[in-house]
């Protein structure tokens, strides 16, 4: 289980509490100083008394700890409310939406694999997307230097195999994980009762755009798993005119370690269709559960409270 905050800079206004904490002392000393210096004593023996006439459980002047110990509390709550605190923790999730991305840079046109990388790829996609539950939609992306969406988050899956059948090599030179990561996550609706998990099929490591390690915070701060699959042998596989291409794990096995999800060595379509298979058989996933609006509804809930308080058992006089 592990806390993460959609925006952490709000964290920093619970600096505020200690300054609370002192101002509301100083005001204190300062409520008591005035109290007696225009204290009506027949008033005050009559508030402290607990005779027939007297008030009971009025304070002249209350040290007040509890209300400050509250208003401390609310503030917590109210910055850990705005700076969107979730607990993400493991779970049995029903069904998955899933995204494809697949590499169509040259590279994949190696013939390590039969007829080619790509080729092994787009037949091993159709088979995943026969496995799945019929309650999963699918999307596809493929990317190169750039990235680009072939089909939107879909039920309609024997249409999108048939996208599938049709794709192409990119005409973009590069490869640029990054986007392709970004891209395939903005698929994904916001809010779902279904877990998000993007599937990066590739060769290798990025070579052009951001650093990888951006489009894993975005996964992060999306609650969104990638499997990672690197297509290719270790001895590699030669495409174009005389061009060599190896498999690059280092990457694909950092993006899938850090998102909670799992890479796959797929060097033979068998392999690769294996890989497919197991991804397509997970039943568990994080969970994330969203506190801040309960954080809010506490801390209105106090506020409420200390109203009270300050007008029944904390009321100061004069």
């Amino acid at each position: 289980m592990e806390l993460i905050f959609t925006y952490p800079g709000y964290l920093w206004f619970l600096l505020s509490l200690p300054i609370l904490a002192l101002t509301h002392f100083f005001v204190l000393r300062f409520v008591k100083n005035r109290a007696m210096r225009f204290a009506n004593f027949e008033v005050l023996e009559r508030v402290v008394s607990s005779g027939e006439h007297g008030i009971r459980h009025t304070h002249f002047v209350s040290k007040n700890i509890g209300l400050l110990i509250n208003r401390l509390i609310v503030v917590t709550l109210i910055v850990l409310a705005i700076s969107g605190i979730t607990i993400l923790y493991e779970g049995n999730i029903s069904s998955f939406d899933y995204v494809i991305a697949l590499d169509a840079s040259s590279s994949m046109l190696a013939d390590d694999m039969n007829p080619t990388r790509f080729d092994v790829a787009k037949e091993s996609a159709k088979e995943f997307i026969d496995s799945i539950s019929y309650e999963s939609n699918v999307g596809l992306v493929k990317f190169a230097g750039v990235a680009e969406i072939v089909s939107p988050l879909t039920s309609s899956l024997d249409e999108l195999k048939e996208e599938i059948d049709g794709l192409k090599m990119s005409l973009t030179s590069g490869t640029d994980l990054t986007e392709a990561i970004f891209t395939s996550i903005n698929l994904l609706p916001p809010v779902s009762d279904k877990k998000g998990a993007v599937i990066l099929l590739t060769d290798g490591r990025s070579t052009v755009g951001e650093p990888i390690q951006t489009g894993i915070s975005y996964a992060l701060n999306n609650n969104v798993v990638i499997h990672t699959i690197g297509i290719g042998t270790p001895e590699g596989g030669t495409f174009m005119e005389g061009g060599i291409s190896q498999l690059d794990e280092e990457s694909l096995k950092e993006i899938a370690e850090k998102t909670g999800g799992n890479y796959y060595r797929a060097s033979s379509p068998t392999a690769l269709s294996n890989a497919f298979k197991e991804i397509a058989s997970i039943d568990k996933g994080k969970i994330d559960v969203q506190l801040s609006p309960l954080f809010m509804f506490l801390a209105l809930a106090l506020l409420f409270m200390e109203w009270g308080l300050v007008n029944t058992k904390y009321r100061t006089y004069p």
